[in-house]
């Protein structure tokens, strides 16, 4: 199999592992549930890991999620820039502000991999 098609794979696997860690993490967040249902059923993987390459491999973004800089998720729009309902991703910001420290971990965790995946995808 095409080296890039695994990646998308791993990519596509993790991505829905993430949203279910947040619907773990966030019982009450239904929206992400749908989240979860409209990238499984409408979005092309590999169309989705273009658009996080974009979105996560400026310089700026990287250094932002390097070192862990939460303006990443509270200013930074990189991510949510074609999302129409902007009320939606003000949502989302605050609740990044409401995370405790361990919700906040995991979530850095799964950016810096996502931000690795990409990277691996982009090179190769």
């Amino acid at each position: 199999m095409d080296n890039k098609i695994k990646i998308v794979q791993v990519f596509h696997n993790n991505l829905v592992d993430f949203i279910d860690s947040l619907v773990e993490q966030f019982p009450a967040e239904t929206d992400l549930i749908l989240v979860k249902t409209f990238l499984q059923q409408f979005c092309s993987p590999g169309e989705i890991i273009k658009y996080f390459c974009k979105s996560l491999l400026s310089p700026e973004v990287k250094v932002m999620i390097d070192k862990q800089d939460e303006t990443f998720f509270l200013k930074n729009d990189s991510l949510f820039s074609d999302i129409p309902n902007q009320q939606k991703v003000f949502h989302f910001k605050n609740l990044w502000k409401n995370s405790n420290t361990q919700q906040k971990q995991m979530m850095w965790a799964w950016i810096q991999k996502f931000k690795r995946i990409a990277e691996i995808y982009e090179s190769s």
